[in-house]
C-alpha cells in the first residue's frame, strides 16, 4: 500500500466474529472509522479505523455468503 511519504507500510487486519459490534467498540474507545464497511464479496466484510495514536487498522468478518 503506497503511503504518502513513500516508506513501504502494512496495515494489520483484525479477523471479528461481527463487524458491527467491533466497529461499534472501537467509535466508542474513541476510535475514528476512515472506510465505511464494504462487501468482498464471497469472502465477507472490512472497513479500515485509526486508533487514537493514528494508525491504520482493518477489520474483517468472514462470510463466504457475502454478495
Amino acid at each position: 500500500m503506497p503511503s504518502m511519504d513513500g516508506a513501504p507500510r502494512a496495515v494489520p487486519v483484525i479477523r471479528v466474529a461481527s463487524l458491527d459490534d467491533a466497529r461499534r467498540r472501537v467509535v466508542e474507545h474513541v476510535g475514528t472509522l476512515v472506510v465505511e464497511p464494504f462487501v468482498i464479496p464471497g469472502v465477507g466484510r472490512g472497513c479500515y479505523f485509526t486508533d487514537p495514536a493514528g494508525l491504520l487498522v482493518g477489520l474483517h468478518e468472514y462470510d463466504p455468503e457475502a454478495r
